[in-house]
């Protein structure tokens, strides 16, 4: 007949417990740490998606407002002249604006 094992202490079970648990915690922290070199972190998609949106409608607005604040150019092809307060401007056919400038 084999002989029967001796009976381990309390203490003597739970440092093999702790050392059970030990290792668990030392593996799982290396196969993260794998994880983390083999795959860098990536941006969200919704992340990406929202930044290009507000882009677009940045973009978007601005070109409206340009628009609505460009003055229509003429059709008999002179350029239109813009009213620019404290300047005088000599027109290429010699009028002057303001008209009333000394």
């Amino acid at each position: 007949m084999p002989e029967k094992e001796k009976k381990k202490s309390w203490r003597e079970i739970q440092r093999e417990r702790q050392k059970r648990q030990q290792r668990a915690e030392e593996a799982f922290k290396i196969q993260m740490e794998r994880e983390a070199k083999r795959k860098p972190r990536k941006m969200p998609k919704g992340k990406i998606l929202l930044a290009v949106l507000a882009l677009i409608v940045i973009l978007g607005v601005y070109g409206l407002w340009q628009l609505s604040t460009t003055p229509a150019t003429p059709t008999d092809g002179t350029t239109p002249v813009t009213p620019v307060s404290g300047y005088i401007v000599i027109m290429p056919d010699g009028t002057i604006n303001p008209s009333n400038a000394p």
